[in-house]
């Protein structure tokens, strides 16, 4: 019986072992590539490492992560989290390494395919609000963080979420799909938009309105962009302008390698336009700089209503046998920028 007694003690005392040394903490893998998903990488996101996440955030989460990391080359990292929750003080302390790095963060756990819907419950969020680039893809969900432990509430709006604006959603903020508006007005789901501001301006007594879109450096599904509307002088129209900024020489060699070009609210195509000079007609893609400009004319009330009803509206710059060249406006990230385009267009066009 003795004999029994010592044998347990030693067993109890491994699993205290393991579970007092992370064992069965988050762990960090990256997935072995197909030929397929490579090439699709390396197209997208060159020199990026997407480093899974997954099981609860201990307190040493960081520290693992950097050792984890050590001599790994990447110019970019994203860590894509998996996890029921864990310690508050650990997953901040994981969300100040990501931030300090320019790390993304998104939500989902290793599959097949490469990346499946995942779940990010109770202190992961925290981790989650430290990326540069958060995102929250189709059928994966994310709790609203807790801010009543002490330091929380700070943390979060250092890292660019807003606690106030959860509002009425409740304790979770899980949406399959698009995530829900308390996330991303809140800032905690950002989709990679870093920030959107609109200004009314004048020019020889022309009102308009300029809205400015910026997004994170690696973001893969949009880019810096502006959008001009402001009424035409002499003309019932509505002048309409969409442009991607980037560096000037991304700029030049889009611009050249530019079939057409496009603006969409929604599916629905607003107005498209070629580099083709047309007589008395100024080309309407044109290159300014650093910025891909397409211009157009919005001559009717359907096109003009959809125009004040989209929450996002898109430009895309096509390119024979590569990838399109895509900037959009969301105005979901910025209900006072949505509220000054609105404002502007019922106000100053309808005179």
């Amino acid at each position: 019986m003795k004999g029994w007694k010592t044998v347990a003690a030693a067993f109890a005392g491994t699993v205290a072992g393991f579970l007092s040394t992370g064992a069965f903490g988050m762990t960090f893998s990256v997935p072995v590539l197909t030929p397929e998903a490579a090439a699709w990488q390396q197209m997208t996101a060159p020199g990026e490492l997407r480093v899974f996440g997954t099981g609860p955030v201990e307190e040493r989460a960081a520290s693992d992560l950097r050792a984890f990391l050590k001599g790994k080359a990447a110019d970019h990292v994203e860590l894509v989290l998996d996890s029921p929750g864990g310690s508050v003080a650990g997953a901040m302390r994981l969300g100040e390494f990501l931030r300090s790095i320019g790390a993304d963060t998104s939500v989902g756990k290793r599959g097949k395919a490469g990346s499946e819907p995942g779940e990010c419950f109770g202190a992961c969020a925290l981790a989650y609000a430290g990326g540069v680039g958060r995102y929250l893809g189709s059928g994966s969900s994310i709790d609203r963080p807790d801010d009543s432990a002490p330091g929380v509430a700070s943390y979060l709006r250092k890292m660019g979420v807003d606690p106030g604006a959860f509002g009425k959603a409740g304790a979770s903020t899980r949406a399959p799909g698009l995530p829900g508006k308390a996330a991303t007005a809140s800032g905690l789901v950002n989709n990679g938009v870093l920030w959107v501001r609109a200004e009314v301006k004048s020019r020889s007594g022309v009102p308009y309105v300029v809205v400015r879109q910026a997004v994170a450096p690696w973001n893969r599904m949009t880019n810096n962009t502006v959008l001009i509307v402001g009424r035409v002088p002499g003309v019932s129209a509505w002048l309409v302008s969409m442009g991607i900024v980037s560096d000037p020489e991304i700029a030049r060699n889009r611009y050249e390698a530019t079939q057409r070009a496009v603006i969409m609210a929604g599916d629905a195509e607003l107005m498209v336009g070629t580099k083709e000079k047309t007589e008395g007609r100024k080309p309407e893609v044109v290159l300014d700089r650093d910025t891909l400009w397409v211009m157009g004319q919005a001559r009717d009330e359907r096109t003009r209503k959809k125009i004040r009803e989209a929450r996002d509206l898109v430009v895309e710059f096509d390119t024979e046998g590569a990838m399109a060249f895509v900037g959009w406006i969301d105005f979901s990230r910025s209900p006072e920028a949505e509220k000054t385009f609105i404002r502007f267009l019922g106000k100053e066009l309808r005179r």
